[in-house]
């Protein structure tokens, strides 16, 4: 059966990146989600994109992470 939402413990892997999902808008009554992402070494970056309405947080839990905000890398 195909459901239009995750839930927690689902797994996404495309070969470049695996998605777990630990929290959902359901879980957390729309405030949060929650997505553990583990990036393959040398893999591809995730699109450039923004969320207007939303904020992005990452914590590193193995390795480094090289990010770009308005044209400044950092890592």
């Amino acid at each position: 059966m195909l459901r239009a939402m995750a839930r927690p413990g689902d797994e996404l892997d495309n070969g470049n990146v695996k998605l777990v999902f630990r929290r959902t808008s359901k879980t957390t009554y729309g405030e949060a989600l929650e997505v553990e992402a583990r990036y393959r070494p040398r893999s591809q970056r995730p699109p450039m994109h923004f969320h207007p309405n939303q904020s992005e947080r990452f914590d590193v839990l193995e390795g480094t992470l090289l990010f770009s905000i308005a044209g400044s890398e950092q890592t």
